[in-house]
């Protein structure tokens, strides 16, 4: 079961010296009126917990109401895009977390196939389930976005008292690039 989690909160914070210091991933530019603005922005992922996962999206199910075994041949129909939510500009620092933690063979985003097959035996009156879809992992991180404006009049110069804190922890599912069926028996229930 995974840790639980809480969610982000923004806060103004004073524009400290560490502030200033830290090395902001992202800069973003207005130009208005008074001249130009810059939001700055830095992104930090702290590695929490993890579990892998399988997203599906295509499930199929075969019911055997015969005496005699017969194969069943699956065949993805539907396909379904994954994607790591978080924005553009994290994606350098979230992505060292996931490459120490969980694997290097993950997506951004990823589409699953139409048209794979896959074939089994169903045995006399059983159920058997197909899952098409992507490995995955749940990713939990402690997550911290700090960002300052310098307005116009500060542009170059120390930040100004725009500075704000986000801090949390989030739970992001992680599509790997492996996908395929997932074929199973479901046994009956005996109640």
């Amino acid at each position: 079961m995974p840790p639980s989690t809480w969610p982000p909160v923004t806060r103004d914070v004073p524009c400290t010296d560490e502030i200033r210091n830290l090395p902001f991933d992202n800069v973003q530019w207005y130009i208005g009126d008074l001249g130009p603005t810059a939001i700055h922005t830095y992104y930090e992922f702290t590695y929490v917990w993890s579990s892998p996962t399988f997203d599906v999206s295509d499930p199929r199910v075969v019911f055997n109401d015969t005496d005699a075994p017969l194969t069943a041949t699956f065949m993805s129909q539907k396909s379904h895009t994954f994607t790591v939510e978080v924005s553009a500009s994290a994606q350098a620092k979230l992505s060292m977390v996931i490459m120490a933690t969980l694997t290097t063979r993950f997506a951004w985003s990823w589409t699953t196939q139409v048209g794979v097959t896959a074939s089994t035996v169903v045995a006399p009156h059983q159920t058997v389930h197909g899952d098409y879809g992507v490995n995955a992992y749940y990713l939990m991180t402690a997550d911290r976005v700090v960002t300052w404006v310098e307005p116009p009049e500060q542009v170059g110069g120390d930040p100004g008292e725009e500075c704000t804190e986000t801090t949390g922890q989030v739970t992001r599912n992680i599509p790997t690039t492996e996908e395929g069926w997932h074929i199973y028996v479901k046994q009956p229930n005996p109640f």
